[in-house]
């Protein structure tokens, strides 16, 4: 896996961009990614911002064929332009507390439904943004669910 910081955060360089070159830094990755292990699927996920780009970086026609999974938690839809999401072709899952205080459910639902998006979700009761005292409970959620995905193809 790789993990990298966007610019600003950390100790990298450059500065908060409003999501515009946060997916930059995303897609320099990907291509990146490409080049060292051209024989390996790529997967985004991310988390709330992060969740927007790995969503935008999903979209880009470069990669359409190459993300082999999507993952989501709690994506910032109250936050920041979420169009050409219909672009998406892979198998996405989405995962989000009922309790979020910071991006509420229910406008991820309506978001979800207005969209007509094909994705698996599952939502968690009275859990909060950031799942405090349910991270176990949101792996053994995810590995289920990818479980499932493996077998389904």
């Amino acid at each position: 896996s790789i993990r990298f910081n966007f610019r600003g955060v950390g100790h990298s360089q450059g500065h908060y961009d409003q999501g515009i070159g946060e997916i930059d830094d995303l897609i320099s990755m990907m291509h990146w990614a490409k080049t060292q292990f051209p024989d390996h699927d790529i997967w985004l996920s991310g988390f709330s911002f992060g969740a927007y780009i790995a969503i935008k970086g999903a979209t880009q026609q470069a990669f359409k064929d190459k993300i082999k999974q999507l993952i989501t938690i709690a994506p910032a839809v109250n936050h920041f332009e979420f169009s050409d999401n219909q672009a998406i072709h892979c198998p996405w899952i989405l995962l989000m507390g009922e309790k979020d205080e910071i991006v509420p459910a229910l406008l991820v639902k309506d978001w979800i439904a207005t969209n007509r998006f094909q994705l698996d979700a599952a939502y968690f009761p009275a859990v909060s943004h950031f799942f405090h005292g349910h991270l176990t409970t949101l792996r053994e959620q995810l590995k289920t669910m990818l479980k499932i995905a493996v077998l389904s193809k």
